[in-house]
């Protein structure tokens, strides 16, 4: 695990904090600690004196059955509504307590608010108390300026001024069956005088440096040796992972309603295609039998149609229809409600599929073309809707192609 960045509160109304970067404890304000770190995210340890901690006798249960029992368990025990209180639990373990910290609810979103005021991204809050280096049959106690961090076991400790220490571990022990052998007592007070004894207890005292203090909770936090984070239920942490998971989660989802939106495409496509590709077939297959209309099957149309074009003009043949096309054009051009709808032409004759709006114009449209010298026969004249259509046969008389 990488060595965290780590902000030291006691008092939360101070200027300055003790703070370190993975390499160094330093002491300065919230604004000039913001401007020195690299990196936003950093881990809280609190003094401790701001939290109760105790145990509850539900070591089988859920933990959502855990979170909504342990309160009104320990209500007789704290100073405060459990209404006001936040409660943080550590591992739940068969067939054993399981611990429990409580802290002001306001107290700690105010923490949690003014640090991200500067940008700061908390990943952890966790207490002195838990975090102090312990071995068995012995307590832990640290004493850092005027205040006495104490820790009893992996779950159990407490944070109290130095001139209350002696105090409240006779009250301690008084509750406490087991007796340490010895109190491991670090000093981090260079003025300091060396203690052997403490309330009966023989101590194993160590001088060491301020700046060694979170330099040491660190290395505990590394190992996973952290007690509780009370970052649990409404003050959990979104951390990295889970942001990367949540982005990763939203690429895939986009990628995958994008692999989506283009098989839909493609299978519309497909489908619209190959219904155009069935119209045109059949308009292809439709033309081949005019042209061919002895054909009893349809055989490369592109190739057979291609051959025939090329001999129609080595043959000339195509001479009727261009004349007949010549001379029909101005009369189409100057008739007025005439809709040519088809137009074939084979054997010199050219069938013409008209609509029109009335019989009249029908009649006019084909004894203009009588009076220009065309042989004119109409055929399958009938009403279709509100218009006319018939088919008129159109040719010229011999020798005038």
């Amino acid at each position: 695990m990488i060595t965290p960045n780590i902000i030291y509160i006691q008092d939360l109304d101070a200027n300055e904090f003790h703070w370190f970067d993975g390499h160094t404890m330093q002491f300065n304000s919230l604004e000039i600690i913001a401007s020195k770190l690299s990196q936003q995210e950093l881990i809280i340890i609190l003094a401790g004196n701001q939290v109760y901690l105790s145990k509850v006798d539900m070591p089988n249960v859920a933990l959502s059955q855990l979170q909504k029992a342990a309160p009104f368990a320990l209500e007789e025990e704290l100073a405060e509504d459990i209404e006001t209180l936040h409660f943080a639990y550590g591992p739940i373990i068969k067939n054993q307590p399981v611990p429990v910290a409580a802290i002001n609810k306001k107290f700690l979103s105010t923490c949690l608010s003014r640090l991200k005021e500067y940008g700061f991204i908390v990943q952890g809050c966790y207490l002195a108390p838990l975090i102090l280096p312990i071995t068995e049959n012995s307590y832990s106690c640290a004493i850092l300026e005027n205040q006495a961090i104490v820790k009893v076991d992996s779950y159990n400790g407490f944070s109290v001024p130095i001139e209350q220490l002696q105090i409240f571990i006779e009250l301690h022990l008084q509750t406490n069956n087991a007796v340490p052998q010895s109190i491991h007592y670090y000093d981090f007070n260079t003025v300091s005088k060396p203690l052997t004894m403490l309330a009966g207890i023989p101590v194993q005292y160590t001088q060491k440096n301020i700046t060694e203090f979170l330099p040491m909770l660190a290395q505990q936090i590394t190992e996973s040796r952290c007690g509780i984070n009370l970052m649990q239920t409404e003050f959990r942490a979104a951390n990295k992972f889970n942001f990367t998971k949540k982005a990763w989660m939203i690429a895939g989802t986009a990628f995958a309603a994008w692999l989506i939106v283009i098989m839909l495409i493609n299978i519309v496509s497909y489908i619209y295609y190959n219904h155009q590709q069935n119209k045109l077939e059949q308009q292809i297959n439709a033309i081949y039998m005019q042209i061919f209309p002895d054909a009893t099957a349809i055989v490369s149309p592109k190739i057979r149609v291609e051959r025939e074009l090329q001999n129609y003009q080595q043959a000339g043949s195509d001479g009727g229809f261009l004349t007949l096309l010549e001379k029909i054009g101005p009369i189409l051009t100057n008739t007025n409600d005439i809709t040519i709808k088809n137009l074939t032409y084979q054997n010199q004759q050219m069938m013409l599929s008209v609509q029109t709006n009335s019989f009249q114009t029908l009649q006019q449209f084909s004894n203009t073309l009588n009076s220009t010298g065309f042989i004119i026969q109409q055929t399958n004249a009938g009403n279709k809707g509100k218009f006319v259509v018939a088919t008129l046969s159109i040719t010229l008389p011999s020798g005038t192609l």
